[in-house]
Parts: structure tokens; C-alpha cells; sequence
């Protein structure tokens, strides 16, 4: 009986260690494979977030680009309406402006010129101007105007800003969306 005993303690410790080192392979074949998923689900969402920074990292690209385009097309249209305000065409700007306006108008207009322009352009302007500033016009300086001139109301309510900086600005709303449309254009084809 002895020996009965001791080989059903024998099989009962065999059986459980047989059936522990089970439950142990089939915990450890849980975990790996719950490993693996959870590897794998990482290994999607990284590539997810790195696909999702290159898209957001080439928008920002454009973005910038698009805007240094803009800044520098600005300032060389701004530069290029400054240049053409050279002595001869401001003064012909002016003239041709103030002829073309209402004369009854005129008695309450002040056409304001930079300081320097209108050193060397008064002259000229008071001669062809002669019938509108009998009406009223006044010809005077201007400190914020750096090159054109400003039709303004002589109680400063309203006023036509002819200035290089207003010109560029009103140019540039108008050739950036063309310039935009030409950068896409010249990106598609290539």
C-alpha cells in the first residue's frame, strides 16, 4: 500500500506539474500573442502619427513658402509703383485725377504729396492745375506719404489713397491669387 500510495502521490504530482507547465504554455502563448497584437497596433499608429507630421510638415512648407512668395511679390510691386512715381508720371497722375473730378467737388479737396515731391512737382501742378485750385483745391505736404499722393477731404473724413504702398497693396490683392494659381500650376506639372 505503501507503494500505491507513493505512486499516486508520484501521478497526482506528475498530472499537476503537467497540467502547471500547460496553463503556463498557454499563458505564456496569451501573453505573446497579446505582445504582438499590442506591437503591432504600435507599430500602425506610429506609422499613422508619422504620415499624419509629413502631411502637416509639407502643408506648413507651402504655408511658408506661399507667404515668403507673397511678401517678396509685395515689396516688389511696392518697389516697382514707387519707381513709377518718378517726378513726371506723379505729377501726370495727379493731373490727370484732379481734371477728371466733379469741379464742384474740388473746393473741399486737398491733394497731399511728400514733402520732397512736392518741392519739385508744386510748380508744375499749380501751372496745370491753375482752373482747379481757383475752385478750391489745395495742393499741401504730406509726412505719412513716402511716394504718390492722397486726395483728401480738407476735413480729413475721407480720402483716395494713391500712394506706391496703397497702389502695391491693391495690386497685390489682385496678382497674388494669380500668383498663387501659377505656383500651383508650375507644381502640378512637375
Amino acid at each position: 500500500m505503501d507503494v500505491q500510495l507513493k505512486e499516486l502521490i508520484e501521478k497526482i504530482k506528475i498530472e499537476g506539474v503537467k497540467s502547471a507547465e500547460e496553463r503556463a504554455a498557454e499563458i505564456v502563448a496569451g501573453a505573446e500573442k497579446r505582445a504582438s497584437q499590442l506591437v503591432e497596433a504600435a507599430r500602425r499608429e506610429a506609422e499613422q502619427i508619422v504620415g499624419q507630421a509629413k502631411e502637416e510638415a509639407a502643408r506648413d512648407l507651402l504655408l511658408n513658402l506661399r507667404g515668403s512668395i507673397t511678401r517678396v511679390f509685395t515689396a516688389l510691386v511696392e518697389a516697382e509703383t514707387t519707381k513709377v512715381y518718378d517726378g513726371k508720371a506723379l505729377e501726370e497722375a495727379i493731373v490727370a485725377v484732379m481734371k477728371s473730378w466733379d469741379g464742384s467737388e474740388l473746393k473741399e479737396l486737398a491733394v497731399l504729396l511728400p514733402e520732397d515731391k512736392l518741392k519739385t512737382l508744386e510748380g508744375g501742378l499749380r501751372a496745370r492745375l491753375s482752373d482747379e485750385l481757383k475752385k478750391g483745391l489745395e495742393i499741401r505736404p504730406s509726412a505719412a506719404a513716402r511716394a504718390g499722393f492722397v486726395v483728401s477731404e480738407k476735413s480729413g473724413n475721407a480720402y483716395y489713397n494713391f500712394t506706391s504702398q496703397a497702389i502695391a497693396e491693391v495690386l497685390s490683392d489682385y496678382l497674388n491669387p494669380r500668383l498663387a494659381e501659377i505656383v500651383r500650376e508650375e507644381g502640378s506639372a512637375s
